[in-house]
């Protein structure tokens, strides 16, 4: 298969290392970025282009670059009929896309890497479909600065725990939301989100009201597995072997809880 990355920032170059340790020669991996340090990481054997070009022969796309730009790069991989596999969050804004492009029936994966945490996936399986009496969902991270700050709340960035909570918990909704100048507490259903963008170290820990799973906070190994096996189950989307486990129109709930929340702070 080939496949083309856009965007060789640091999530870019790690879908890069584990598309090539699933077994995808390095010749049939196409990295763009109009950054040439970026490009200087890209791992030897990778094809690179520079920022006037575009590729015209792959199989499938990997959307890494700027949230801000994700809107537009969704369009063009729906109207050339591509596989794409899309970063957190799909975009900004629910308005940036169509109904139509929402509800695309091209195969694409949004890249939420936790919903492929082994244990995570345990605590899935064991709700049988239902909500949990209660989970906390937290977030701490020292990214202070983090590549969108300029166009974009970082609450946007930090989504992971408002997908997990609507992963966990089907059909929540938005309950209350207050957004500080460095954190964001919000009820989504059952699920508690706790996210703060200015602590002194990053850990994200999960609690559960459920027998046997307490508390739940990622190891590194759990972490680069979960990046392994998304992308391992996009390839599998892009194939045509396996339905996507997260469409941008499950995401498209993110993506509004995020705008609500803001809303809610703006009232």
């Amino acid at each position: 298969m080939r496949v083309a990355v856009c965007g060789c920032g640091s999530i870019g170059q790690r879908h890069i290392r584990n598309l090539i340790a699933l077994g995808l020669n390095p010749n049939d991996i196409s990295a763009y970025d109009p950054s040439s340090d970026a490009l200087l990481r890209v791992p030897d054997g990778v094809r690179k282009w520079p920022a006037e070009t575009r590729p015209d022969d792959y199989q499938a796309v990997l959307i890494c670059m700027p949230a801000a730009q994700h809107a537009e790069a969704i369009k063009i991989a729906i109207e050339h009929r591509c596989p794409f596999f899309i970063e957190k969050p799909a975009t900004l804004g629910v308005s940036e896309l169509t109904e139509a492009e929402w509800q695309t029936d091209v195969p694409h994966l949004v890249g939420y890497n936790w919903r492929f945490h082994e244990r995570l996936k345990h605590v899935k399986v064991a709700l049988g479909g239902r909500s949990p009496a209660a989970c906390w969902l937290r977030c701490d991270t020292t990214m202070t600065d983090w590549p969108g700050h300029h166009y974009a709340a970082p609450l946007f960035e930090c989504s992971h725990e408002i997908d997990l909570a609507l992963w966990l918990c089907p059909d929540a909704e938005l309950l209350t939301g207050v957004i500080g100048s460095d954190y964001a507490n919000m009820c989504i259903g059952a699920a508690y989100v706790s996210i703060r963008w200015a602590s002194k170290r990053s850990r994200r820990s999960f609690e559960f009201a459920m027998v046997g799973t307490p508390h739940i906070e990622p190891t590194q190994d759990e972490i680069d597995r979960s990046y392994l096996d998304e992308m391992r189950h996009f390839l599998a989307v892009a194939r045509g072997d396996e339905p996507s486990i997260n469409t941008l129109s499950q995401s498209r709930r993110v993506v509004e809880i995020c705008e609500q929340a803001s809303a809610m702070v703006a009232a």
